[in-house]
């Protein structure tokens, strides 16, 4: 099942901007902004994940079936007035382009669950700071780690324990440096 993982994960990196166009609203760029990146990213990292998770989770079309990630480059997606596809790897993709903009390191992962591998799918972003390495789910997690595969640990019990690590399976996805 692992390597299944990577070659989903390799593909769909491949092939994430035309998923992105293929999926995303259409006109999304047109909608109206509820707040620009241009003043959030400014915030410190508890008042960003604040004004982060003020916004509702929108599933993908067809409960996450037809999944897609904005561009890191591209992080106004997220704060506009979505009908849809705000979910997991848009929250990932978030903290990224906030911490590649603070000039640290990040990787995205996928983890699922081994006995229900594709209904449990879920991003989340490990940042490299001065201190190690810490979990970004929805929130930036307090404990700082030596590797990002013990940042991961974090899931511990969230979500019913659907990420403990005796039924987890973790890829990385992408990494992400600053310019």
């Amino acid at each position: 099942m692992e390597t299944i993982l990577k070659l989903i994960c390799a593909l769909r990196r491949i092939f994430e901007k035309k998923l992105f166009n293929l999926f995303a609203p259409k006109g999304w760029k047109d909608l109206p902004d509820i707040d620009k990146w241009e003043e959030i990213r400014e915030l410190p990292p508890t008042k960003f994940a604040a004004a982060i998770n003020k916004y509702p989770y929108l599933s993908d079309k067809y409960c996450g079936l037809l999944d897609c990630s904005h561009a890191i480059d591209d992080p106004q997606y997220f704060f506009k007035d979505l009908p849809y596809a705000r979910d997991c790897d848009n929250w990932s993709r978030i903290w990224a382009a906030y911490y590649v903009y603070h000039g640290k390191e990040v990787q995205e992962w996928v983890v699922t669950n081994k006995k229900h591998p594709f209904t449990k799918s879920h991003f989340v972003a490990v940042v490299k700071d001065t201190k190690g390495y810490r979990l970004l789910n929805y929130e930036r997690y307090p404990k700082v780690h030596e590797t990002p595969e013990e940042a991961l640990d974090d899931l511990e019990g969230w979500n019913d324990g659907d990420y403990n690590s005796d039924v987890r399976l973790q890829c990385k996805y992408a990494e992400f440096k600053p310019e």
